[in-house]
């Protein structure tokens, strides 16, 4: 693990605490600084106060979901690689022109196509270079289980 990437800060948006401490874990154990925010809002708050090299970011969220969340930070001019991370298997084709990955998290080997998007996305690339979409398929058509299905929190 090199320096470099020992200093490369990630951003984990999901409204679940299991899943922003399973990225949370992984992510530093693979050298990453790791920052996290439980909704749409208060992500939009922690990368307008902090330098931040890739974003991940739940589909399905209660307020600000992930969508509106990444629409806000490109119409704020923020070029921050976005990753999806969401319970779907497919994302909407206006999603997926505004983000640079999507993962399904009913995925066996979702973390590692993360961390390796996440690597993929901090490597330096020249400024006049944008990265293409990259698509990951769910391993079946059927949405992840406890996420499609789950009721909304009552809002606060």
């Amino acid at each position: 693990m090199s320096t470099e990437q020992a200093t490369k800060v990630v951003l984990c948006i999901d409204d679940y605490d299991l899943v922003l401490e399973c990225l949370d874990f992984y992510l530093q154990d693979l050298g990453y600084s790791v920052l996290t925010a439980s909704s749409g809002a208060r992500g939009l708050e922690v990368i307008a106060t902090h330098s931040v090299d890739v974003v991940i970011v739940d589909y399905h969220m209660p307020g600000l979901n992930g969508y509106q969340f990444a629409l806000e930070m490109r119409d704020l001019g923020m070029q921050t690689p976005i990753i999806m991370f969401s319970g779907e298997a497919d994302a909407p084709k206006d999603t997926l022109k505004i983000v640079d990955a999507f993962v399904p998290k009913a995925r066996a080997d979702s973390l590692l196509s993360i961390a390796q998007f996440v690597e993929s996305l901090t490597s330096r690339m020249p400024a006049n270079c944008q990265p293409r979409p990259a698509i990951m398929q769910a391993e079946t058509p059927k949405q992840m289980p406890g996420y499609a299905r789950r009721a909304s929190p009552a809002a606060s």
